[in-house]
This record gives structure tokens, C-alpha cells and sequence, in this order.
């Protein structure tokens, strides 16, 4: 007889015991670390009270175990003076330096001694304990901030800005010392003032002892009359007097030299930028006048005269008037073209002649007709005013 024999699953409690044991015990395990973490912890900070734990450096001077007074005290006399240096700003075509020191510029000591404190004593014990081992063994460095007036450095950056921006100057025309002369026009210059003092702050957003620099550019400004426009006007009224201006009055002819013309024109501005050359009428027609008095002429009938009793024929002779608004006219046009870039230098003048009524080739034609029929004398009683006694002769054609 054949007995087999079978096992049979049993279900226990024994499997759950054991683990529940083995949570309890790593809780346990965990409070004993947290225990003589906080213990440990506990024991070298208050080893430390009252000053930085070991290990400690703020800007690469080692204050470990100091106090907060005797750090900053040693940090004082230990650390890069930050307000030695100077930042250069050019702001357009002016450059000038600020100070650190006329900004205050300086290390935050208290905040920069107040995080190194907090190293090694803040988060639960395990975080304290974590901090404390790694200072220990490589060391903890914190970099101080660096302050500075914002209100100072405002105003220097305000001051250097207004010194820099330029109003731009117009070009102009003045008569000096006899003639006209033409000012230059100068461009300006606009900074952007919020421009520079964001970029003097990033500048000084740093704990480097090094100068710095900063350079923002200006815009231009082009003046509203620039200097070809006014040497433009002025070439136009150079035009009209630089060359002498020669004047034909029938046979005759009369200079007018540079000189004169100079007196006779000038440059009046209309609106802002735009000049006119002026031609004085006046001027002209006091010369026209002056010429006319010296060229008028009325014509000379042609006559008769006799001599030995025979008669010959006098020369009669043309009159010459010189048209007075004509010429003046004339020379105003020319001088006007000479400022809108049509040369003159001559003008002839317009004269009217007159011809007698009795031409000397009438009297000609008739003379040897001519014949003395008889004299006379008429006497005048003498007077002051009247002592001539005249013959005359009339002729007979």
C-alpha cells in the first residue's frame, strides 16, 4: 500500500509581524539619527554660539569662528575697497568720471555677515548637520554685495547728460565791418538720460574694484538752417556785386564798380532760412538822374551867318534825352538777373534824339540863296543892367 504524503499552503500572521517589525525598527533608527542629529547639532553650535562656525569665508577672508562685530571689523580691513575706483561715462561728445566714492559705493557687510551666521543653523537637523559637515570639509564662501547712493548716482549721470545735450544753431547772415558774412550752422545732440543711468547701473552691479566705463552714443540733431542755404543766399548776392557793370548812354559810357553795387544791394531774410537780394531803386534812379542831367541835350536849329558880306551855312545839331524810367528799369533787370544766375555786365540805356526842324543840310542846300539886304544898329541907353549896342543883319532867301 503506497502512502503519499502532501504539504498544504498555510496562511500565517508571521509574514506581517515581520515587516511591521521592520518599519518600527527603521522609524526608530530614523528618530535615533534625527535624535543625535539635533543633538549634535545642538552641541556644535552652541559650541559656536555667537560667532561663525568653522569654515566660513565671506569674499575670500576667512571669518570662521568670529564674532559678527570682529568680522566685519576684519572685513573692513581685509576686503577690496570698492570705492576706489571710478566709472568713466561718455555720454555724445562729453566724457567724465564719477567717483565711487562720490556715490557711496560699499560692501553690505552686515547682510553679507548676517548669511553667514545663518550657515550651519537653519532647516531641521539633518539639513543644519548637512551644512555643518560641508563646511567642514570644503569650506563655504559667500560673495558680499556691493550698495551704492542711487540718488547720487542719479544726479551725476542727470549732470553729465545736461552738460552733453547740444541745441542745435542755425546758419545766419550778418553785416559786418562792411559786408555780409554768414555764421555756420552746429548740430545738436539729444541723449537718452534713462539710457545711460540703466546702463551706469549695470556697470555698478558687480563687486569688482576695476573702473568701469560707459558709452552711449547721442543722436544728432541737424540745425533747422544749415550752412549751404545761407552761402547759397550769400553767392546770390555776390553775384550781383562782384563784377563792375558797365552803362552805354548813346556815344558815352558810365562804370558802375563793385563797390557801388554793394551800396546799392542787400540781403533781406523773408521767413526763417530764406534770404532775398534787394535791389535799391533809389540808388538807381539818383544815377539815371545824374547821367540824364549830363547827356539831355535839346536839338540846335542849323542857321546862317555872314562873313565879308557873304553868308555861310552853322551846323545845326541833334538832341539827346535820355528815358529816365526806361534805364532804370534796364539796370534794376540786369542786376535782378544777376541774382537768379543770368550774367550781365553790360546795359545799354535807351535814349531818344531829336532831330531840328531846320537841318544843318537844309541850311546848306540853301545858303546860296542867301543874301544881306541891309544892317541896322539899335542903341540901348546905358544902365547897369543894359550897356550893349547890337547890330543885326537880316538875310533874304
Amino acid at each position: 500500500m503506497t502512502t503519499e504524503t502532501h504539504t498544504l499552503p498555510v496562511t500565517s500572521g508571521t509574514s506581517g509581524l515581520r515587516w511591521r517589525r521592520l518599519v518600527l525598527a527603521f522609524a526608530a533608527t530614523f528618530l535615533l539619527l534625527i535624535a543625535i542629529a539635533a543633538v549634535g547639532t545642538y552641541v556644535y553650535a552652541s559650541s559656536n554660539a555667537g560667532r561663525i562656525l568653522p569654515g566660513v569665508s565671506i569674499g575670500g577672508v576667512s571669518v570662521a569662528g568670529l564674532t559678527p562685530d570682529a568680522a566685519k571689523a576684519k572685513l573692513a580691513t581685509s576686503l577690496p575697497d570698492v570705492s576706489a575706483g571710478a566709472m568713466t561715462v561718455k555720454a555724445g561728445s562729453v566724457q567724465e568720471k564719477i567717483a565711487y566714492a562720490d556715490i557711496g559705493r560699499s560692501y553690505n557687510l552686515d547682510q553679507a555677515i548676517d548669511d553667514a551666521m545663518s550657515i550651519g543653523r537653519q532647516g531641521n537637523p539633518l539639513e543644519q548637520l548637512g551644512d555643518q559637515l560641508r563646511t567642514l570639509s570644503t569650506g563655504v564662501t559667500l560673495a558680499p554685495s556691493v550698495s551704492y547712493d542711487a540718488q547720487a548716482l542719479q544726479d551725476h549721470v542727470a549732470q553729465i547728460v545736461t552738460t552733453a545735450q547740444v541745441t542745435p544753431v542755425d546758419a545766419s547772415i550778418s553785416f559786418k565791418n562792411g559786408e555780409y558774412v554768414v555764421t555756420p550752422a552746429t548740430d545738436g545732440q539729444q541723449l537718452d538720460a534713462d539710457a545711460v543711468l540703466r546702463q551706469a547701473i549695470a556697470a555698478l552691479d558687480t563687486d569688482s574694484i576695476a573702473d568701469t566705463a560707459v558709452d552711449v552714443p547721442a543722436t544728432t540733431i541737424s540745425a533747422g538752417i544749415s550752412t549751404p542755404d545761407a552761402q547759397a543766399a550769400l553767392g546770390h548776392l555776390q553775384a550781383v556785386t562782384s563784377d563792375p557793370l558797365l552803362l552805354t548812354i548813346g556815344a558815352t559810357t558810365h562804370t558802375v564798380d563793385a563797390a557801388t553795387l554793394r551800396g546799392w544791394t542787400r540781403l533781406d531774410e523773408t521767413t526763417p532760412g530764406q534770404w532775398s537780394v534787394v535791389v535799391d531803386r533809389g540808388a538807381i534812379d539818383q544815377l539815371v538822374g545824374v547821367l540824364k542831367a549830363q547827356v539831355d541835350q535839346p536839338p540846335v536849329e542849323a542857321d546862317f551867318k555872314f562873313e565879308n558880306g557873304a553868308a555861310t551855312a552853322v551846323a545845326g545839331a541833334t538832341g539827346y534825352e535820355v528815358n529816365a524810367a526806361g534805364s532804370s528799369d534796364a539796370i534794376y533787370n540786369a542786376l535782378v538777373g544777376r541774382a537768379s544766375g543770368t550774367p550781365a555786365t553790360q546795359v545799354t540805356l535807351p535814349v531818344t534824339t531829336t532831330v531840328p526842324s531846320f537841318t544843318t543840310e537844309e541850311a546848306q542846300s540853301l545858303v546860296a540863296r542867301v543874301e544881306l539886304l541891309g544892317t541896322w544898329t539899335t542903341h540901348y541907353i546905358p544902365s547897369p543892367l543894359t550897356t550893349v549896342a547890337r547890330t543885326s543883319a537880316v538875310p533874304r532867301r
